[in-house]
C-alpha cells in the first residue's frame, strides 16, 4: 500500500510540472514556480529598454517597473542595476 501511494503522489508531481510547463509555453505563471523564482539583477547595458529587458526574462514592463520604483519606462540609464524577478 506504501508503494501505492508513494508512486501516485510521483506521478501527481509529474502531472502538475507537465501542466506548469505547458502554462509556462503560453503566459507567464510564477505560481507554477513559485519555489524556484529568487532575486534576479540585470545591469541596464547601451540601448536596452524595458520591453527588451522584460521579453528576455519573460517578465512584463509594469513588473520590472514597479519592484525598480520607476515611473517612466523610458527613463532608464546605461549602468543602472534593475531586479528582474
Amino acid at each position: 500500500m506504501k508503494i501505492f501511494i508513494a508512486i501516485a503522489a510521483l506521478m501527481l508531481l509529474d502531472v502538475k510540472a507537465k501542466a506548469c510547463d505547458e502554462i509556462q509555453a503560453f503566459n507567464y505563471d510564477s505560481s507554477c514556480y513559485s519555489d524556484q523564482l529568487t532575486i534576479i539583477e540585470y545591469d541596464v547595458k547601451e540601448g536596452d529598454t524595458l520591453t527588451d529587458i522584460a521579453n528576455r526574462f519573460h517578465v512584463s514592463v509594469q513588473n520590472i517597473m514597479e519592484w525598480n520604483d520607476i515611473e517612466n519606462e523610458d527613463l532608464i540609464l546605461a549602468g543602472q542595476t534593475l531586479r528582474v524577478r
